[in-house]
């Protein structure tokens, strides 16, 4: 039992909180009990949000109501009427997904002190800013460089950063993209020579991934030396050059991984043209990055819109060919993505070399083609067929269309961004959000407030940590869909980041379950979203 500041009673059992609100009558007071659960539909509930049952220790401080048991640690707050969990390695002293908690103390400062079978934790209330949020990640970026190229790493030792070392990912061009293009949208609302260096340095890394194939305009995947600890596995065997690595041929000492994705060249082709436009200074630099995108483009025309590997051969999704896309029905679900993807790509290239030829190719596979049809119905909306991969993808190739395209295109590409936004706005996804805002005048505030909600609950630790919410109670589940890589069920909602397993933009926002501790993501995601929206003035740095 524990009375709340506003004289309220609660009282944990096994299956919700009792609250116990004193009521004065003429002569006497008297108690209106309401039972608190996890979802409103719930028998006997008629307030939710309760994120787990079976409360057996009840601590009231001055802003909240703190809440413990068998399955982690709960907060209500007062001023905002929400629960919060704190459940797991993330939070406590355990290894493991779920812990119990056997102690709750309140020490004041807004902290509590949870002790379980392994230990105790301090779980502390602090406030931040965006701007303090953005500075975190920062400092979690320098383990995450490697020869220039930005990539995840992992730990030798549970949830322990300083045990930590880079390992080459099938997708380090696209975080190096990703992390690239916040330093640029840095640099172009607050010009600073330290933000331009490291934008120059990682630009140097992607420089290095066209190199090291041989083959002008041809990009890898990921690349290091050879012997380099967390890279070189596995080896390619006879006949097949996807997502394995080879020796280079260009540069003696190194190693690549092959059969470049969509997903990691969009991620080159959308940060290409910022550094271009926001950190590139003179003409010589200019002419660098303009040289780097017209090579890579002028690849895939040269091949008739197949980007072609390392073995003479396509790569797995390097197919842009209206013969494929449009008169060949195995690619239906790429043809409106791919679509974009290429108009979008011919669009910046000819903004950034002048040459007319990329323009010339656009506008006829846009018209004679209808490619502009194609994009409009970009999202594939099967029910048991969203790939959230897809969307960080089309969200990256539509930008870079709707700054580059010319505005006779724009319509169509309102047309796929308005859908889009029907399709996505669930998941609050704040890279996202910003971007079909900016796309969209006139979108509904709400896409704003969402992204800006998912970046004030950003966790400040990127530590990969087990954890499970599928013993909640607060969730409604999607009775349609399941998360297929721990077979768990998914939730209607999404939880705040700070809540769920360790994402990226690419991830499902919905899943329960996963994580291992033995790994920690790059703060790229954070920061594009970040600078993104400060560009876009939809964001201040003291929210």
């Amino acid at each position: 039992l524990a009375f709340g500041p506003d004289g309220r009673l609660w009282a944990g059992t096994a299956l919700c909180v009792t609250w116990a609100t004193p009521v004065a009558l003429a002569n006497r007071t008297a108690w209106v009990f309401e039972r608190v659960g996890g979802l409103v539909e719930n028998p006997g509930s008629v307030v939710g949000g309760l994120p787990v049952p079976n409360i057996t220790m009840l601590l009231s401080g001055p802003r909240a109501v703190w809440l413990a048991g068998p399955k982690g640690v709960s907060r209500y707050d007062h001023a905002t009427e929400e629960f919060s969990f704190f459940g797991g390695a993330r939070f406590l002293a355990t290894a493991a997904a779920a812990a119990p908690v056997t102690a709750l103390a309140l020490l004041g400062n807004g902290c509590a002190a949870a002790v379980g079978p392994d230990g105790m934790a301090l779980l502390c209330e602090r406030n931040y800013t965006l701007a303090a949020l953005q500075d975190a990640m920062n400092r979690i970026t320098p383990r995450h460089v490697r020869d220039n190229i930005v990539a995840d790493v992992n730990l030798d030792r549970f949830g322990d950063v300083e045990s930590a070392y880079p390992v080459c990912g099938e997708s380090d061009g696209l975080w190096s993209s990703i992390y690239l293009a916040s330093l640029c949208f840095r640099q172009a609302v607050l010009p600073d020579s330290a933000t331009r260096a490291a934008a120059w340095r990682v630009f140097e890394g992607l420089e290095l991934l066209n190199r090291v194939t041989g083959i002008p305009g041809l990009i890898a995947r990921t690349a290091s030396r050879v012997g380099e600890r967390g890279c070189g596995t596995p080896r390619c065997p006879p006949g097949t050059v996807n997502k394995c690595f080879v020796n280079s041929t260009a540069l003696p000492g190194w190693q690549l991984m092959a059969g470049l994705s969509s997903d990691s060249l969009t991620g080159h082709m959308f940060a290409y043209p910022l550094m271009h436009d926001f950190v590139a200074e003179t003409a010589d630099e200019r002419a660098r990055v303009a040289g780097l995108l017209g090579s890579v483009v002028s690849y895939i025309v040269d091949h008739d819109l197949y980007l072609i590997d390392i073995d003479g051969h396509p790569t797995y999704w390097g197919v842009w060919s209206p013969a494929q896309l449009n008169d060949n029905a195995t690619w239906y679900e790429e043809r409106g993505l791919n679509s974009m993807m290429i108009t979008g790509f011919l669009f910046a290239a000819h903004n950034l070399t002048g040459n007319t030829t990329f323009l010339t190719i656009a506008e006829e596979l846009l018209t004679k083609h209808e490619y502009d049809l194609n994009i409009i119905n970009s999202r594939i909306t099967a029910a048991d067929d969203t790939n959230f991969s897809d969307d960080q993808l089309y969200m990256l190739a539509a930008y870079l269309f709707y700054r580059y395209a010319p505005p006779a295109f724009l319509p169509a590409l309102r047309l796929s961004a308005a859908r889009m936004l029907q399709c996505i706005k669930d998941e609050k996804a704040a890279l996202f959000n910003f971007m079909l805002a900016a796309m969209l005048p006139g979108a509904p505030s709400s896409v704003v407030t969402d992204a800006t909600w998912t970046l004030q609950r950003w966790p400040l630790t990127l530590i990969d940590w087990p954890v499970d919410n599928t013993l909640r109670i607060d969730l409604r589940l999607n009775q349609e869909a399941t998360d297929s890589a721990n077979d768990t069920p998914l939730s209607v909602q999404p939880l705040p980041p700070t809540e769920r397993p360790a994402q990226k933009w690419n991830a499902n926002p919905f899943v329960l379950a996963g994580g291992s501790g033995r790994g920690e993501f790059d703060p790229g995601a954070f920061l594009l979203a970040y600078w993104l929206g400060r560009y876009h003035h939809m964001i201040a740095p003291d929210m």
